[in-house]
């Protein structure tokens, strides 16, 4: 199981609620908050899709147009179990990554 340790301090610091600490859910709820906005970015207009993300960022989301952007990648993969493993997981290494060395 790879660490999160300074996303997850760095959502802390970001406001996020505290049951979302967790690294595994911050993850899932930042994927399930990115997927809402993805599909209704299809059907709603452009400032509803812009004050979602406003919301999401001001609830401590602060990379949520991040993972919004990576699902446009999603069918790139056979599974989206595949896309998942390959692409949430590695942006979230990489961001913790860059949290650590800043």
């Amino acid at each position: 199981q790879i660490s999160l340790r300074f996303l997850k301090e760095n959502a802390v610091a970001n406001k996020l609620e505290t049951c979302y600490v967790d690294e595994i859910t911050l993850v899932n709820e930042y994927l399930v908050r990115a997927i809402q906005v993805f599909l209704c970015s299809k059907y709603m207009e452009d400032d509803y899709i812009l004050n979602q993300i406003i919301y999401h960022k001001k609830r401590g989301y602060i990379y949520i147009e991040d993972i919004i952007n990576l699902l446009i990648k999603k069918d790139d993969f056979n599974t989206f179990e595949d896309f998942y493993k390959n692409e949430i997981v590695s942006y979230f290494t990489n961001l913790n990554e860059k949290l650590n060395n800043s």
